[in-house]
């Protein structure tokens, strides 16, 4: 596990916006890829995706993919079990999200403790590109995709009146 003072500093940095520094330690510092720097257990990967700094989180996924421990990495989720791919389907980051399950697409069936996987988040946020790339990745047909309520991807995408897919599948 990463030092309190590089908790600390990838903390203040993402913070601050210094996301260079943030780069610069990811490549640096192994351990600071899987460090939980916030109360919530979020990396700074999913301070970047948070902070809509798609292409530093596309900086930090390619330093992730070319180090140790990259698959478990990409898996981790903060305290609601969100990992960083939920929160790039939820607001619909398509060439993060691609980045990310090209890496490893078993990321599209994890579930955060409401039993929510990327998938389903995309499609009840509306975000058509993002749900069309993730679902290029499923293995398991996207229907038995339920939340801890029962509700499936298509509930989610009626209740919130997202009934406009005109986006071509399999772009990203």
């Amino acid at each position: 596990m990463a030092s309190y003072e590089e908790v600390d500093s990838l903390f203040e940095n993402a913070m601050k916006g210094q996301w260079g520094k943030v780069v610069e330690a990811y490549r640096n510092c192994s351990k600071a890829r899987e460090a939980n720097i916030t109360k919530s257990k979020e990396t700074a990967l999913h301070i970047a995706i948070a902070d809509g700094q798609t292409e530093t989180a596309l900086d930090l996924l390619n330093i992730i993919a070319n180090g140790e421990n990259a698959l478990n990495i990409l898996k981790i989720g903060n305290e609601k079990g969100n990992t960083a791919l939920h929160l790039a389907a939820r607001l619909g980051y398509a060439q993060v999200c691609q980045s990310m399950v090209t890496k490893d697409g078993s990321l599209v069936s994890l579930r955060n403790v409401d039993g929510e996987t990327p998938l389903f988040l995309a499609a009840r946020n509306g975000q058509t590109k993002a749900f069309l790339c993730l679902h290029s990745h499923c293995q398991e047909k996207y229907h038995s995709f339920r939340d801890n309520h029962g509700d499936t991807i298509l509930h989610a995408a009626i209740s919130g009146e997202y009934f406009n897919y005109s986006v071509v599948p399999g772009t990203c």
